[in-house]
């Protein structure tokens, strides 16, 4: 029914604001251990702030694909199991990660402690997101300061992964009570739903969890998760071979492989640079207007022009779906890839005859280099 849809929409949404809380709260507490770092040794070497740099792009990521679950956007659920997922990667990812909200509470420290296991089938984001909100809740539980321990092994063809602390525990009589979605010890600091949710996708990746905890000593939370058979890692495997990228386009020419169309001029440039730091020649223009100047002054210049234009939906005169009307008119054969940040507007511009692929804000530079030499 549709108030049922409605409810199950509105459970979603909080999950998804719980998550990408966190998120939030990891990147902006890695940019600030970043700065501090350069504040306190600007030589700091570039592997360390490559590294860090990742880690927060990593939980820039989840978050958009967590955003994806109840904006419809996504075409498939990131959540959904569909790939080869190393468990010990996942957890390195998690502690790597938090590592800056553990400094942040003097006295709390989190160890990894990962063995070699075999790859299961899941989804990355979806584990990483219910260790990380484990994690959280293991760091949380150190009041006087403590340990979190992350670890992982085989046992009997299932991957493992077990979070432990030594923090104050969880009462014999709410054990029950801690999955079901909006139940809280934390009064009004807690959501309630980081366990609801780790419950929902271990289900989802046909595996198990279980909670151990003893008041004043601590809490151990156990996921297992089936191992993949050899025949099955192989099917998974040549598709991932054959899901790879393309060649690169041509070297520079006259006129440019890309043309970008966007009035945010952050998103512009970095999009220009990330084109041409994957080989292509690329310009780019801040509205449609100026963005078919320029299309059609190299269409009459040298009788042709861009493979490729990129374009925003949203932009103060033109719309984006009105510029590729123009550039379709003008030059049948270039592609017009659009770029939309807004909810619902993906299906009406899906119906446009003019458009060759559609990009939803956010979006990983991946799938928009795939867009781009997809032709």
């Amino acid at each position: 029914s549709k108030i049922a849809r409605l409810n199950a929409i509105g459970e979603i949404a909080a999950e998804v604001a719980h998550d990408v809380s966190n998120f939030l709260t990891t990147i902006l507490l890695r940019m600030e251990m970043l700065l501090m770092n350069l504040k306190q040794s600007p030589s700091v070497d570039s592997d360390s702030i490559r590294g860090a740099l990742q880690e927060i792009v990593q939980a820039a990521r989840d978050g958009a694909e967590a955003v994806q679950r109840i904006s419809g956007i996504s075409k498939s659920d990131p959540y959904e199991p569909s790939q080869l997922v190393d468990l010990s990667k996942v957890a390195e990812d998690v502690v790597n990660i938090s590592v800056g909200q553990f400094r942040e509470k003097r006295g709390t420290r989190v160890h990894l402690d990962t063995t070699e296991v075999p790859e299961v089938f899941g989804s990355a984001t979806a584990l990483r997101t219910v260790i990380m909100n484990i994690v959280i809740n293991a760091r949380q539980a150190l009041k006087d300061g403590g340990d979190v321990w992350v670890r992982t092994r085989a046992e009997n063809g299932w991957a493992m992964i077990e979070i432990e602390d030594n923090g104050q525990g969880i009462a014999p009589e709410l054990m029950d009570k801690i999955t079901q979605p909006f139940f809280t010890t934390k009064g009004e600091a807690g959501s309630g739903l980081g366990l609801s949710v780790a419950r929902k996708v271990i289900a989802r990746h046909d595996g198990e969890i279980e909670f151990d905890s003893t008041v004043g000593e601590g809490t151990t939370v156990r996921i297992r998760l089936p191992v993949v058979d050899e025949a099955r890692r192989r099917e998974l495997e040549q598709a991932r071979t054959d899901e790879g990228p393309p060649a690169g386009a041509a070297p520079g020419i006259e006129v440019p492989d890309v043309l970008v169309v966007d009035d945010d001029a952050i998103i512009l440039n970095t999009m220009k640079a990330l084109l041409v730091g994957a080989g292509l020649v690329a310009e780019s223009a801040s509205d449609a207007a100026e963005g078919l100047q320029k299309f059609e002054g190299w269409v009459r210049q040298a009788r042709r022009g861009p493979k490729v234009v990129i374009t925003d939906l949203r932009m103060p005169g033109l719309l984006g779906t009105d510029m590729a009307k123009r550039v379709k008119e003008i030059a049948p054969s270039t592609k017009v890839i659009l770029i939309s940040g807004y909810l619902g507007e993906d299906a009406e511009a899906a119906n446009s005859p003019y458009l060759d692929g559609i990009v939803s804000k956010p979006f990983k530079f991946a799938e928009l280099l795939k867009h781009v030499q997809d032709t």
